[in-house]
């Protein structure tokens, strides 16, 4: 997982806005909404999961 964080260059992404789901795990954790945080943290993993 960690060697694809780092190929795949995911903080940068996250940071630049290349994809949202980053931005909506913050904005619900920001929000204080625990379901929505729970489904965006799920979306990113899944991501990370179809690129191994």
């Amino acid at each position: 997982m960690r060697d694809t964080v780092r190929r795949d260059h995911c903080m940068e992404h996250a940071v630049l806005g290349a994809d949202s789901t980053h931005r909506d795990l913050y904005e619900a954790i920001e929000a204080g909404d625990a379901a929505g945080a729970v489904t965006s943290a799920l979306a990113i993993l899944n991501e990370q999961e179809r690129d191994l």
